[in-house]
């Protein structure tokens, strides 16, 4: 996780999408797997304890603007939902109320809310540009002049800008292009599919 810079656990690739879809929302400042353990009561009496998946945190907070508010999250495939009910029922009612108690908002999401077309794809496909090295300041450059601030331009024409620029090859560029918007430096529409068509823009206008 680069928002964490940290390696991230999981338990389920539901809640590994989970992760990787907050990796890429803007709105998202900070996230925590498995946060909080809430004591709760079983049907019979006995004590136990329930842990939530996620609490998320985001960038804005207007004031009486609860869509903002920290939100402590439930990660569960939908099959799940009809199993141990009672269970799951008073563990859901135990995170509503702790996360009441904080001036928390509490979801339990399932692969409808997560696993959204085109989105996740688009997410996972620019978790493996993360990694390594950052991109040559020079190239850098040459990307910010085939790519003029307040300007739009598919990936593959400013790749062939800047490979008629400084002599390199247009797939050489790609990476870098595609490593910038992965780190956030380039923006893009998430909402559409990833292609070299795409247009980018400087995330910071």
């Amino acid at each position: 996780s680069l928002k964490l810079n940290r390696l991230v656990a999981y338990e389920s690739t539901l809640e590994r999408d989970l992760f990787t879809l907050l990796e890429f929302d803007p709105n998202v400042r900070w996230y925590e797997e498995q946060p909080v353990a809430i004591p709760y009561h079983l049907g019979n009496g006995r004590k136990s304890r329930y842990t939530p998946d996620a609490l998320v945190e985001f960038l804005s907070h207007p004031v009486n603007d609860r869509a903002f508010s920290p939100l402590l999250v439930e990660v569960k495939p939908r099959k799940e939902l009809s199993i141990e009910v009672e269970k799951l029922r008073l563990r859901m009612r135990a995170g509503r109320r702790h996360a009441q108690a904080n001036g928390w908002r509490f979801r339990v999401l399932t692969e409808r809310e997560i696993r959204v077309l085109p989105l996740l794809p688009n997410a996972r496909f620019l978790l493996g540009y993360r990694v390594g090295a950052a991109p040559d300041p020079a190239l850098v450059v040459s990307i910010k002049h085939a790519l003029p601030a307040g300007s739009r331009r598919s990936i593959v024409a400013i790749a062939s800008d800047v490979a008629s620029a400084t002599g390199d090859a247009a797939a050489a560029v790609l990476p870098v292009l595609w490593t910038l918007v992965a780190r956030m430096a380039l923006a893009v529409d998430l909402m559409q599919p990833l292609a070299g068509t795409s247009e980018v823009w400087w995330s910071d206008e």
